[in-house]
């Protein structure tokens, strides 16, 4: 008989009690709760990194032809105000591609008056004050301002 004997102390429980049973439904309605929240945590960072890189995004795509657009309204202006030395960007253009043989410029008709060159003139209607076409023995350089200032944002926008 002491073989199936069991002690006291084992077989005592507590009784559940409304207190303890409200406590345990609170705890598991807590961390119910607590795992909606952490779930809403990363759901929100998702959506606010995926934001962040839209809108680095739209950035990007955005700068070069804000630029592009500022620099052409502010070039405009500074030419309306000072006409280009286009003598000066001429001997440059000259010098630059000296080692295509130039044979001859062409200019805009308000250009070409102001230039004195050793070199024919050729004056293109089409083209704006500021404006340098260079005639080489291959062809034609083409250094309008709209070419210059593309390549000088190309270069500063990489």
């Amino acid at each position: 008989m002491a073989d199936d004997f069991i002690p006291f102390s084992i077989s005592l429980r507590p009784v559940p009690t409304d207190a303890t049973a409200e406590a345990a439904r609170e705890g598991s309605h807590q961390a119910h709760i607590d795992a909606a929240v952490d779930r809403c945590v990363e759901l929100i960072a998702t959506d606010v990194a995926l934001a962040r890189a839209a809108t680095a995004e739209a950035f990007e795509a955005a700068v070069a032809p804000m630029l592009t657009a500022l620099a052409r309204e502010v070039l405009a202006r500074e030419l309306a105000a000072a006409p280009a030395d286009i003598e000066k960007l001429a001997r440059a253009a000259l010098e630059r591609f000296a080692a295509e043989s130039p044979i001859g410029l062409i200019l805009s008709p308000a250009d070409a008056a102001r230039v004195r060159l050793d070199l024919p003139i050729r004056v293109d209607p089409t083209l704006e004050s500021g404006d340098i076409a260079l005639e080489v023995r291959d062809g034609i350089v083409d250094s309008r301002v709209a070419v210059r200032l593309g390549g000088a944002l190309e270069a500063a926008l990489g």
